[in-house]
């Protein structure tokens, strides 16, 4: 009676064996295609710039060889869009230009004052980058590598197209909005304490979207 209990189960054990590997023998493998086209309506283009900076009053202190202010309130916001579905890459610059969008010459001719014909000359507009923050249309899902960047730790503008944010190829897909929070000061203006005069100054940036990576 013993063995036959010990054959039954061995013959059984063989059937499992023969099953199993018949089942492997019929496993088979599916392939799935697509073609994506570009949205014929997607586009590259400058979203949103902070329209206009006011920075508190500039308060010349002459035993100091420059004195800086910074912006007085509000966030500094740039937002690019690229819906293109090239994986391009683009690239975003600023620089002073006169109040009808033409070229200045010079730096020192960016800061005008505007009841009279004076300059602040060796003013310098600066950004800084320490402290920004991205924000991206599909919330906080994102790989660092497929964010833009900013250019280096700061700015500073002048006359010549300075770059500010670049996406590398095969990244800045979708909305993207670089913040520069207010509350760290991050938008400064200095001038000469000694040389500047008096006055109400304004000066004009000019901010160009590149669909590539370099200028």
């Amino acid at each position: 009676m013993k063995k036959n209990m010990i054959l039954s189960l061995l013959v059984l054990s063989s059937m499992g064996m023969l099953i199993t590997n018949k089942v492997n023998a019929e496993d088979k493998t599916t392939q799935a295609d697509v073609n994506v086209k570009a949205d014929p309506n997607g586009t590259l283009k400058i979203n949103d710039v902070t329209p206009t900076i006011s920075f508190n009053d500039l308060v010349l202190d002459t035993s100091k060889q420059t004195t800086t202010t910074y912006q007085k309130t509000d966030d500094f916001r740039t937002s690019i869009i690229d819906t293109r579905g090239s994986g391009a890459g683009w690239n975003l610059t600023v620089k002073y230009v006169n109040s009808d969008g033409s070229a200045i010459s010079s730096a020192d001719q960016a800061w005008k004052e505007t009841t009279k014909n004076n300059f602040m000359k060796g003013a310098q507009l600066q950004f800084n980058f320490k402290n920004a923050a991205f924000t991206h249309d599909n919330g906080s899902d994102f790989k660092p590598e497929e964010q833009p960047t900013l250019n280096g730790s700061s700015i500073t503008v002048s006359e010549t197209d300075i770059p500010y944010l670049t996406a590398k190829e095969g990244a800045g897909l979708g909305e993207w909005t670089a913040t520069l929070p207010n509350s760290a000061q991050d938008v400064s203006l200095s001038a000469p304490s000694a040389t500047t005069l008096a006055g109400s100054y304004s000066a004009n940036l000019m901010w160009t979207l590149n669909n590539a990576p370099t200028a």
